[in-house]
C-alpha cells in the first residue's frame, strides 16, 4: 500500500452551480456541506487535499478547512473544466499521484478510493459499465495532454476498475438529482 504522502486529493469546485441555482460545494450532505464531506473522505487517503474555486469562491473558501490547499480560477466563467485541473496540478511534483473529482459527485467512500489507488494508473471507476467518479491520474502525463485536449482523452488508455458502488456514476447538476440522490442514501 502506498503512503499517504504519495496522494494528493483534488476537488474541482470553480464552476457557477447554475443548473442548480445554489453553489453545490455548499448543499447539506450528512451534518456538513459537500464540499467538506469531499475533503474527509479524501483525507482519510490523501496528504494533500487541494480545491480549485472560482464561482462562489468566496463562501466556499469560508467553510473550508484551513488545512485544505486553495487554488483559484479567475477565469472560471470563459475557461474550460481542463483549465481548472491544470490550475489544480500547479505545484506539484510531475510524478504525483491525484485522485480528482468534481464536486457535484458523491463523496468516495475510503474502500473504493483504496481500489482505485491500488489499480494500474490511470484509474476510471466502473459500476454496470459506466464509468464515474473519482478518476486517478499522474499529474504528467495528463497536464500536457490537458494543455490541448480534454481530460477524457487523457483517460483513454486508463484502467477502468469495476467497483461496488453505484453511486460512482451519479452527478448533481439540478436540485431534483440532488434529491433524488439523498433521498437514496
Amino acid at each position: 500500500m502506498m503512503e499517504r504522502a504519495d496522494v494528493t486529493g483534488l476537488i474541482l469546485a470553480a464552476g457557477g452551480s447554475t443548473r442548480m441555482g445554489t453553489p453545490k460545494a455548499l448543499l447539506p450532505i450528512e451534518g456538513l456541506v459537500l464540499i467538506n464531506a469531499h475533503v474527509a473522505a479524501l483525507a482519510a487517503r490523501c496528504s494533500v487535499v487541494r480545491v480549485v474555486l472560482g464561482a462562489h469562491g468566496q463562501e466556499i473558501d469560508a467553510v473550508l478547512p484551513p488545512w485544505v490547499e486553495r487554488r483559484w480560477n479567475p477565469e472560471w466563467a470563459s475557461t474550460e473544466l481542463r483549465d481548472s485541473i491544470v490550475i489544480g496540478l500547479q505545484d506539484s511534483p510531475p510524478d504525483a499521484l491525484v485522485v480528482l473529482t468534481p464536486v457535484d459527485v458523491p463523496p468516495v467512500p475510503t474502500a473504493v478510493l483504496e481500489t482505485l489507488l491500488a489499480a494500474a494508473e490511470p484509474a476510471v471507476p466502473t459500476h454496470d459499465g459506466r464509468e464515474g467518479h473519482p478518476v486517478v491520474i499522474r499529474v504528467e502525463p495528463t497536464r500536457s495532454v490537458l494543455t490541448a485536449r480534454p481530460l477524457f482523452e487523457a483517460l483513454s488508455n486508463a484502467t477502468r476498475v469495476p467497483v461496488q458502488w453505484p453511486d460512482c456514476t451519479i452527478g448533481f447538476n439540478t436540485p431534483e438529482a440532488f434529491e433524488l440522490w439523498r433521498g437514496s442514501e
